[in-house]
């Protein structure tokens, strides 16, 4: 469109809180959609219009509509939206992001995309326009969604706890038709819930409502019933690989931080329990961006700018701590929020345990960008160990922290290097270690061996030391310290070997079975110790030369030097450099070195410790 045609559509400029609303003029379904602009201030339009959420679709796919009596092009997907939400009878206030901002005006998006936690915080629902429904499902899905959320939110009530309910995989009250749950992945595999924008779209709204067809279920009841199957692998074993983690994790690191007092997030008696639970939990905004790696953005840089709206995005005086600015490279943006975080006292020592390297090939040549740097959009990313909420303390008090960021782009670090790999497992993938044998690998799941026992007799094969160490080692590794946000003692080994021999019972159990999840018998221990081996995900095990097993990126090799930063909480694995100095390769656990014991044995020897130069 040129730009007077530009010109008469969007004839208001934007300044202050001001922003435009779509008039959108009532008909029949076919008729063409016409609509009008109005600018209005957030604060004269709060709780008379509604945000739509939805799915841009292709770009390249458009229908024209008339806006401002002028013909503009919307892709198809929202126009679909505007056609399914028109009245037939009234005009409907709307606000739409590809038709209220300017797309082809960088400095509006620049300074809307700012506002954009406040738009659909000021909307009275928001609604989220899922598309067409051809295959007639959605009803029947809703309806199993609710009425599975309704049997369990009454026995959440009666056993107060999540982890209290008896096991669930042998009821006859949750369905077991898959065909049923079937739907349900339709569902959850619809463009929308892969889409970033839409967790601050949905976090923030009052009411949010799903659209799919002619259909509509609140937002709330498709979250709780995905914090349910996270947590409950007997839940999941009736429904089938219908799961979607991304929106749980969404929900707990992302959402429940919002500050919105009118919210959907406390409708339901989960979701209720876990907002309530993660409230007080000390976390960083670098948690924020890593929640929204399994999530899709056409724009690289919206894996920053997506999250904006948060209030962990505001650092300690008040101020935004990152403004977006879509004239600067993908590139740019992630390495100057990286330099930004390592500037926030609440942020610093976190921001390196957000980059973890697969590949040798990649921390060498990935994109003009310096190894240190997280890769925000990087899906293959696990999920951190360096996290506030842990007892970790590898690298002692946060007051030592000494970090800066060289002209070239490479880092100083106070460093101290005591180890290095001599020896690495295959990957682990967190479905192998599932209690569900129809989640493994085919390798496995046509075994009557469990994934983990391949990974310890693989481990035992190359551990050169005594099997009591292993033994002792290798549950709390692979679990990362079993439960990472409980302060360790001498208790935990012995708490943590018991865990793992329950979860080695009914895996062990589900291994001998033709499908499904095995009654774990009343060893709930099991199932808690199995929730915590998602931290093992997408690494690999590895052996140092003195003889500890750690669990580090998938990258790590033989080789590689195990180091602590001062003042950061967990080691990392680097990668010497010709040039000198190192690659940082990622975060890793290291039995043995994870709270202060290092320290401890080096007390009084300063000139251990070096500044390093990582590239």
């Amino acid at each position: 469109m040129d730009n007077w045609l530009l010109s008469r559509v969007y004839a208001d400029e934007l300044s202050g809180d001001s922003v435009r609303l779509i008039v959108l003029e009532p008909g029949d379904q076919g008729d063409p959609l016409r609509c009008t602009l109005k600018t209005t201030s957030l604060a004269a339009a709060a709780d008379k219009y509604e945000a739509i959420s939805y799915a841009w679709g292709d770009p390249n796919n458009l229908v024209d509509i008339q806006c401002n009596k002028v013909t503009l092009g919307v892709t198809a997907n929202l126009a679909s939206a505007l056609g399914q939400l028109r009245y037939r009878d009234k005009p409907r206030q709307l606000w739409a992001d590809a038709i209220c901002i300017n797309q082809q005006d960088v400095e509006e998006r620049n300074q809307q995309v700012q506002k954009m936690g406040q738009v659909y915080e000021g909307a009275k629902s928001v609604l989220v326009c899922l598309g067409q429904d051809p295959a007639n499902v959605a009803e029947d899905c809703f309806e199993l969604i609710c009425e599975t959320n309704n049997y369990l939110g009454k026995l959440l009530r009666r056993h107060g706890h999540w982890g209290n309910l008896p096991f669930l995989g042998n009821s006859t009250t949750i369905e077991n038709d898959l065909a049923r749950w079937e739907k349900l992945r339709m569902l959850s595999t619809l463009q929308w819930f892969r889409r970033l924008w839409v967790v601050q779209e949905t976090g923030m709204a009052k009411r949010c409502i799903l659209h799919w067809g002619e259909s509509k279920m609140p937002f709330a009841e498709y979250v709780e019933l995905q914090l349910w199957l996270a947590m409950r692998p007997d839940i999941r074993s009736r429904s089938g690989p219908v799961n979607d983690a991304a929106s749980a994790e969404c929900f707990e690191y992302v959402q429940c931080r919002f500050r919105n007092t009118q919210t959907w997030r406390r409708s339901k008696p989960l979701a209720a329990y876990r907002a309530n639970a993660i409230r007080n939990i000390p976390t960083a905004f670098v948690n924020v961006l890593a929640a929204g790696r399994r999530l899709k953005a056409t724009d690289p840089r919206d894996y920053v700018y997506g999250f904006l709206g948060n209030p962990l995005a505001i650092a300690d005086d008040g101020q935004i701590m990152i403004t977006p600015d879509y004239n600067k490279s993908w590139q740019d943006v992630y390495f100057q929020t990286a330099c930004t975080l390592l500037g926030q006292p609440r942020e610093a020592p976190y921001v390196l345990s957000h980059t973890h390297h697969i590949s040798g090939d990649e921390i060498h040549t990935s994109n003009d960008l310096p190894s240190w740097v997280p890769r925000w959009g990087q899906d293959s990313s696990p999920a951190p160990l360096g996290n506030p909420q842990f007892w970790f303390s590898a690298g002692g008090p946060q007051s030592t922290l000494q970090i800066e960021v060289n002209y070239c782009k490479s880092l100083s670090v106070r460093a101290l290097a005591f180890d290095e790999a001599s020896w690495v497992s295959q990957p682990i993938l967190d479905y192998n270690l599932s209690l569900d044998r129809t989640e493994w690998d085919t390798a496995f799941s046509s075994n009557t061996v469990p994934f983990i026992d391949v990974l310890y007799e693989e481990v035992s094969d190359n551990w050169p030391y005594s099997e009591k160490k292993l033994l002792n080692q290798f549950p709390s590794v692979l679990a990362v310290g079993f439960a990472p946000w409980q302060l360790s003692d001498p208790s935990e080994m012995t708490r943590t070997r018991e865990y793992y021999e329950d979860y080695l019972d009914i895996v062990r159990r589900a291994a001998a079975l033709d499908s499904g999840l095995p009654n774990p018998n009343d060893h709930y221990e099991g199932l808690d110790y199995a929730f915590h081996l998602k931290h093992a995900h997408n690494r690999r095990l590895f052996r140092t030369s003195s003889g500890n097993l750690g669990l580090g990126p998938l990258a790590t090799q033989h080789g590689d030097v195990c180091c602590l930063f001062a003042g950061v909480s967990v080691p990392f694995i680097l990668r010497p450099a010709r040039q000198g100095g190192y690659y940082l390769v990622g975060e890793c656990y290291i039995d043995g070195f994870m709270k202060w014991e290092l320290l401890s044995l080096s007390c009084g020897r300063s000139d251990d410790w070096e500044l390093l130069t990582i590239w």
